[in-house]
């Protein structure tokens, strides 16, 4: 029997082999392979985190000017701006998604708005920290745009430790380095999802020939 793959998402793919060791691969989507590698085997993974953040204020016509209105995309935006400064300041990554702006009717500025926050840091000290950094410039932001945040955690994942064994196979198998890496797929990544028995790989380019021969040596 082959290897099969289980689920796939944007830049993931979750593989099975026949034995039962799951291997995510990756795209490179973090920067992470050193300069000249295409293919690495990521023996960890950083601590990980999700905060939806509700942003309310007024709906009011477009032609409104932005000074006086209670926008709550103004208070949105600008929060984006500043996660992204806060993981340059932390070391870390911040990614805004699910970005969803609710009008109550056509001709009218958006009344709602939600958006995704994904962090990732070296320690979940570090990753606590940014979330703290960044829900503070969102309170600050709403309380001069007359606008109301609400944030609530989604999910807090711990470093990823995966099977030593199966990370040597693989590295053997494929030329590759290990190394440890912020960016792991969905959250919780294989190991937090189906147990220790699982890997993950980090591709340039998508190959999936080079991945099913790599696969082929597992259990």
């Amino acid at each position: 029997m082959e290897p099969s793959m289980v689920e796939s998402g944007p830049g993931w793919t979750l593989w099975r082999t026949p034995g039962g060791t799951w291997v995510e691969t990756c795209d490179d989507l973090a920067d992470v392979l050193p300069e000249g590698v295409d293919v690495a085997v990521v023996a960890a993974g950083w601590p990980r985190g999700r905060w939806t953040f509700t942003f309310t204020g007024t709906a009011a016509p477009y032609e409104a000017p932005m000074g006086v209105r209670a926008d709550p995309l103004l208070t949105a935006s600008m929060t984006v701006l500043a996660a992204a400064k806060q993981a340059r300041v932390h070391g870390a990554l911040a990614t805004f998604g699910e970005l969803v702006a609710q009008a109550p009717a056509v001709g009218v500025t958006a009344a709602r708005v939600t958006a995704v926050l994904d962090l990732r840091a070296v320690t979940e000290a570090e990753r606590d920290a940014l979330a703290d950094a960044v829900v503070t410039a969102a309170r600050g932001r709403a309380q001069r745009d007359r606008t109301h945040v609400e944030v609530t955690t989604d999910t807090l994942t711990g470093a990823l430790r995966f099977d030593p064994d199966v990370v040597e196979t693989l590295c053997a198998r494929l030329g590759a380095p290990p190394l440890t890496s912020p960016g792991v797929g969905p959250p919780g990544g294989p190991g937090g999802a189906h147990g220790s028995k699982a890997a993950a790989v980090a591709l340039r380019r998508r190959d999936d020939a080079l991945v099913r021969n790599a696969l082929a040596v597992l259990p």
